[in-house]
């Protein structure tokens, strides 16, 4: 099989209706300046910040907001990756719906994030590295931002993430116990046909299109084996 290539997690905000990179020194949005100022123990992220993982060759890419529609409504949002104050800072992302509806898509937590951008069809990319695949995305879900958020349209892969070989079950019913009506080898291209509720338990079912000994089948595959992946080779 060849080389597998996934997408990490990395937090980044790159405003889609920008065409060239933001410098460190561009003034926050309003939105995201009433934020900081109603909540003084965060600071909008700076390159200082990261300067052991943003060198001066990649530091021109450095974008610690974004702006873009990330709900689908046509109006844009903007998101910003923050830091908490203290003698150990801490890192996290906001997105601000609206004047002031704040949405926080990363708490404050120690693993620095570096930027942030929109991409596509309203995912926000958290980095963690600049200019690296190692960064995963999040999607608006009508409540919260939800990791590896899969929309109608969208083509994803088939992926066992436990094993990193075995062949993907591919169901009848949007179920892990409904009939297997084919095994998917790993990379399998999947097309979105339908989005189903989340569960309790964090899986989500989607009912997807896949090429499958020749012909073009639809059947269910869960959340926990879809994922960023192309193969080489």
């Amino acid at each position: 099989m060849g080389l597998r290539m996934a997408h990490g997690f990395v937090i980044a905000l790159v405003a889609v209706a920008f065409p060239h990179p933001l410098v460190a020194q561009t003034p926050a949005p309003p939105a995201i300046q009433r934020f900081l100022v109603a909540n003084p123990s965060y600071r909008l992220l700076t390159v200082a910040d990261v300067r052991d993982v943003v060198d001066e060759v990649a530091e021109e890419y450095f974008t610690p907001f974004a702006s873009g529609d990330l709900t689908g409504d046509g109006v844009p949002e903007v998101a910003a990756v923050i830091v908490q104050r203290g003698r150990s800072i801490r890192f996290g992302v906001v997105v601000v719906h609206g004047a002031r509806s704040v949405h926080w898509v990363v708490r404050p937590q120690s693993d620095k994030i570096v930027s942030v951008s929109i991409q596509q069809t309203r995912r926000l990319y958290v980095e963690h590295c600049l200019e690296c695949d190692a960064n995963s995305f999040v999607r608006w879900n009508g409540s919260s931002y939800e990791d590896f958020l899969w929309i109608v349209g969208d083509t994803t892969a088939a992926y066992d993430r436990r094993s990193g070989n075995r062949p993907v079950p591919l169901r009848q019913t949007p179920n892990s116990t409904s009939k297997v009506i084919g095994n998917l080898r790993e990379c399998t291209d999947a097309k979105i046909l339908q989005v189903l509720p989340r569960h309790a338990n964090g899986v989500r079912w989607y009912r997807v299109e896949v090429f499958l000994n020749g012909l073009v089948i639809e059947g269910f595959l869960p959340s926990d084996v879809l994922t960023d992946i192309s193969c080489i080779g």
